[in-house]
């Protein structure tokens, strides 16, 4: 789907989803007998508005074209869902008949409301993964033109990264051991619906830099990493955050593509 077809294409979706938001407002006010209903669905449609709202900025920027062929299928059934209700709702197709909505009954009966709403929802999450994604925010922030003469001008911390010799002496995780939060939080960065942070904490020397290079390695073999920086007291640096988000822009702008999440997982290194 190129950007102008997904732009046209999630404008109709807000339109159509203002109109169905519209028709439950006239039901809400002239039908007594399913006010709680007809609110709960109002409520849920606004709630997709506000999310096709920021798809529709995000489809505004020439380099989410990719993005928007992947939600293609999406955008088109539902359109197609949308336009289903909007029919349903509708009394008749002049002003006319929008006087005879008193004596209509509200058209979905319980479990059919659920399932619309359970339609509503599964939408809902589906562009808010695409909203969501820290990666696909930050390319777009980026400046994707900057060649790497640019880049070299950028201030840099040198030994941020896990691998750098900075921490070559540093250990990993043996095999078979810490293998329950190690499962955790591999788990976690895998699923785009959990939270962006997972905040690792505990008293000094129980391993936290540990898992935190083994995460970071393990995902780097994945093509899943796109950036990290490890902070450590009293060396220069990597002491403070002055050149974190400079080193996380040079990494990420260096890759191709990005595939994993990102995270902040570790405190300070005594």
């Amino acid at each position: 789907m190129e950007v102008v077809g997904a732009a046209a294409g999630v404008v109709a979706l807000v339109e159509t989803s203002l109109k169905i938001s519209f028709l439950c407002a006239e039901y809400y006010s002239h039908v007594k007998n399913a006010k709680k209903e007809v609110d709960r669905f109002n409520q849920e449609v606004k709630a997709f508005i506000n999310v096709l709202q920021d798809l529709d900025r995000l489809a505004q920027n020439p380099r989410a074209a990719r993005l928007f062929a992947s939600l293609d299928d999406n955008i088109k059934s539902c359109s197609l869902h949308l336009q289903h209700l909007q029919k349903k709702l509708e009394p008749g197709k002049n002003r006319k008949a929008m006087s005879r909505i008193r004596a209509l009954k509200w058209p979905f009966e319980n479990k059919e409301l659920e399932k619309e709403i359970g339609e509503l929802e599964r939408y809902k999450s589906t562009f808010n993964v695409a909203l969501g994604t820290n990666q696909t925010s930050l390319m777009f922030d980026f400046d994707d033109k900057m060649d790497s003469a640019r880049l070299s001008k950028l201030l840099y911390a040198d030994g941020a990264n896990f691998d750098s010799h900075e921490w070559q002496h540093e250990p990993y995780c043996l095999p078979d051991t810490r293998v329950d939060i190690l499962h955790q939080i591999m788990k976690w960065s895998a699923d785009p619906c959990q939270k962006t942070i997972f905040w690792l904490n505990g008293m000094a020397g129980t391993g936290k830099s540990t898992i935190a290079r083994t995460i970071t390695r393990t995902l780097n073999e994945q093509n899943r990493l796109a950036a990290n920086f490890f902070f450590s007291r009293g060396r220069g640096d990597l002491s403070h955050t002055v050149k974190q988000s400079l080193n996380m822009k040079t990494s990420i702008s260096n890759l191709c593509a990005i595939n994993g999440r990102s995270w902040f997982i570790s405190p300070y290194r005594n």
